[in-house]
């Protein structure tokens, strides 16, 4: 599998997108809980991801 420094970036920004909408009061809680499930695992892929990049440097 290969990842470039742009996917790395879009996931880096779709996780920052994803915990200000955590934060937003206005969101309703069905919405409000994707957003917390998707910036969580989000914030897992973006390590795994970085580790795959790294371990196929080596």
């Amino acid at each position: 599998m290969k990842f470039n420094s742009f996917d790395l970036e879009v996931l880096a920004e779709t996780q920052r997108i994803l915990e200000l909408l955590v934060d937003n009061e206005l969101i309703a809680i069905e919405q409000r809980n994707r957003a917390t499930f998707c910036a969580k695992y989000c914030h897992q892929l973006q390590r795994r991801v970085k580790q795959q990049v790294i371990n196929e440097q080596s």
